[in-house]
């Protein structure tokens, strides 16, 4: 498991990988002294036990358990309010998505207290969060240049280029950090997976193998490589490899979703939900009840049963409801959305993207940056609503405006996301040549798309070529993506047709 983009692929996708937690402590003082070293990124903090529980919690979020990290981020801000770059990884760790944007709130608000180095880290952050990856990449270039021998300076840059899915130039700085200290595990983790997104799975399967050599008591490890497995069709031996993971930590939550996945691709449907219920009532933490109910929705959604998977998504509110969490619930409801997009009821669909947009403007602590972006976003939720009601002059109104937002944006993420609306807008007009030619500059890593690019090849008649497109969306194997249940589920009745 990497820190990767967020379950539904909105509005935080492609802003936690890109800042992915690959951070880095030394020594120094708000009180002027300083043991920081030419070779680290500074921590400023006023409180040497405070600093203490940061570099505890930073391994941990290292290894990708943020859960465990959150309380001790905690008493670490407690000692030292200002403490901006505890605020920053607390974050990461919070069980919500609430108090995510209050822990980011607060990193940026005190950031200004920190070093050069973590005003850099905390900034791009935000601008991640923010959708301004121009910014972003800046910021983190000006980092390694402040700090060139240092393992984590390369590791932000690249985990910047791996959430861009720019995976050479990952390669290249992780590379680099390697040789700067050939011991540091994280950097495995995410060699691993940049050769795997480039299916190079040799070289991911020695980088993973490094991995569990490095670190052979953690779970994440065992994680990774069970994930490549996964990719590679490999699904028992896969599910031998999470249960490593477990037996290193029985509550490592990512492991129990890999499972449930590798049973969905067995087509062991009932088993997956029954294993995922088990792990709904056995974990009190609040965001994995929630990951837990996502994945219900997901084996639901590649049985293709989108009511139930609807009921899911349900249940997930309400507990955003719960914890007073608008911003969790704004992305059930866009879930909920997309759930009835796909069944083709547009109106509720319509109706789910409104009521999105609303309550994310109304949660407290998000920016105008980040509801300008949500805004921005929800023309490319209507503009597909629009294109499936035939009203394809209005489809092409959203369009357009989401476009122009992306370009000005310059954001890779929603230029992908604009060409996949102008396909499925081609589509409706059976322009099949416009079509393929918008899929081929979307994001095709995503495998809905590989099976709008069937589709657009079965309407100009390139038989051979749609059964290959569809056979690859179906054995995409992506790990708990409700896409790719929505790929399989259409790509399945496509083949069986053929």
């Amino acid at each position: 498991m990497f820190l990767k983009q967020s379950k539904r692929g909105w509005s935080l996708a492609a802003v936690l990988v890109p800042l992915a937690v690959v951070l880095l402590i030394a020594g120094c003082s708000r009180s002027g002294s300083s043991t920081l070293s030419a070779d680290a990124i500074p921590v400023t903090t006023s409180s040497d036990e405070a600093r203490e529980l940061f570099l505890q919690a930073r391994e941990l979020q290292e290894k990708v358990k943020l859960t465990a990290s959150f309380p001790l981020l905690q008493k670490a801000v407690e000692l030292d309010p200002d403490f901006a770059y505890a605020h920053m990884l607390m974050s990461l760790g919070q069980p919500t998505t609430k108090g995510f944007f209050e822990s980011l709130e607060k990193a940026v608000n005190t950031a200004h207290n920190a070093s050069d180095g973590e005003q850099k880290l905390i900034y791009a952050f935000e601008a991640g969060i923010n959708g301004a990856p121009v910014k972003q990449e800046r910021l983190l270039k000006e980092l390694v240049a402040l700090y060139p021998a240092a393992v984590r300076s390369h590791g932000n840059l690249g985990n910047f280029y791996f959430g861009q899915q720019r995976y050479g130039e990952a390669i290249s700085e992780y590379q680099r950090a390697q040789e700067i200290d050939e011991n540091f595990s994280q950097i495995y983790n995410q060699l691993g997976y940049s050769y795997r997104f480039l299916g190079r799975f040799d070289d991911a399967e020695r980088a993973f193998k490094k991995y569990v050599e490095l670190i052979p008591d953690d779970p994440n490890p065992y994680d990774s490589y069970a994930e490549l497995l996964m990719k590679m069709g490999r699904y028992e031996e896969s599910n031998e490899q999470y249960r490593k993971a477990l037996e290193q930590d029985p509550n490592f939550n990512n492991s129990y979703i890999g499972i449930a996945t590798n049973l969905n691709y067995l087509g062991r449907h009932d088993e997956a939900r029954s294993y995922l219920s088990k792990r709904l009532e056995s974990t009190p933490v609040v965001g994995e009840k929630r990951v837990a109910l996502f994945a219900m929705a997901v084996s639901y959604a590649d049985e293709g049963n989108l009511a139930q998977a609807v009921k899911m998504i349900e249940r997930e509110r309400e507990i955003a409801d719960q914890q007073h969490d608008m911003a969790a619930a704004s992305a059930d409801v866009n879930l909920m959305g997309n759930l009835y997009y796909e069944m083709g009821e547009y109106d509720k669909a319509a109706e789910r993207f409104e009521e999105s947009v609303e309550l994310f403007a109304q949660a407290p602590n998000v920016n105008e940056s980040q509801i300008a972006n949500n805004k921005l976003n929800h023309h490319y939720d209507m503009g597909r609503v629009e294109a499936r009601r035939g009203n394809l002059e209005a489809a092409r109104e959203h369009y357009d405006q989401y476009l122009a937002g992306a370009n000005q944006n310059q954001n890779q993420f929603q230029q992908w996301a604009a060409n996949q609306l102008g396909a499925i807008i081609a589509l409706q007009e059976k322009n099949w040549d416009k079509a393929i030619t918008q899929l081929n500059a979307s994001n095709l890593q995503n495998p809905y798309n590989v099976y709008l690019l069937a589709l657009a090849q079965q309407g100009k008649g390139n038989g051979e070529k749609a059964k290959e497109y569809f056979e690859r969306a179906y054995n995409n194997n992506a790990l708990n993506n409700i896409q790719q249940s929505f790929a399989r589920m259409y790509a399945h009745k496509s083949l069986a047709a053929l």
